[in-house]
């Protein structure tokens, strides 16, 4: 009887382990379906983060050839200012050229604040762990100017006795007038 119980406890333990290994396999399975959906997320973020990065080198060379255009009006301007006689047609291509050159700086700027977003977010990791390190390093120069302060103070113990035992002196004898004071 007592084979029979060690036997089916082993057996119990048999299939105890045998679901178990069933459970961990299907839970690394889920988690390799995961990790392939995480790298695929991460490659389309980074295509999408190299995109971003064309669309700010192709705007950055637009905002060079309009400021090129810029230039080139401003000189075409001070030609216009010496004798030319539709000075205020210029003017306006000119104010026109400058609020298309703004229009384009914002949305150069709209884009390359969307770029930088991606890149910390791609970079989320890597931002976490400097955000740590910098939190040990504060933690450590902090624990230091406490133990300064402490040894400090052991330091400056030497010099705090006698001069506690000057104030009760000084306490002792104004105690001593104040009293004479009311006995005269």
């Amino acid at each position: 009887a007592a084979r029979a119980d060690a036997a089916k406890r082993v057996e119990n333990e048999r299939e105890a382990a045998r679901r178990e290994q069933e459970r961990l396999a299907k839970e690394h399975e889920a988690m390799g379906q995961k990790l392939g959906e995480t790298r695929a997320d991460a490659a389309e973020s980074s295509r999408r983060a190299d995109d971003l990065a064309a669309r700010v080198q192709s705007l950055e060379a637009r905002c060079s050839q309009a400021e090129a255009a810029r230039d080139e009006a401003s000189a075409r301007f001070a030609a216009a200012a010496e004798g030319e006689t539709n000075l205020a047609a210029r003017l306006k291509a000119v104010e026109a050229a400058a609020a298309a050159r703004e229009a384009e700086l914002a949305e150069h700027l709209k884009t390359a604040k969307m770029t930088k977003l991606m890149y910390r977010w791609r970079n989320q990791s890597t931002s976490h762990a400097f955000m740590s390190w910098r939190d040990n390093v504060r933690e450590i120069k902090r624990t230091m100017r406490v133990v300064e302060k402490v040894a400090g103070r052991w330091r400056r113990l030497q010099l705090s006795v006698p001069f506690n035992d000057w104030l009760d002196i000084v306490a002792a004898a104004k105690e001593e007038r104040t009293r004479r004071r009311l006995e005269e």
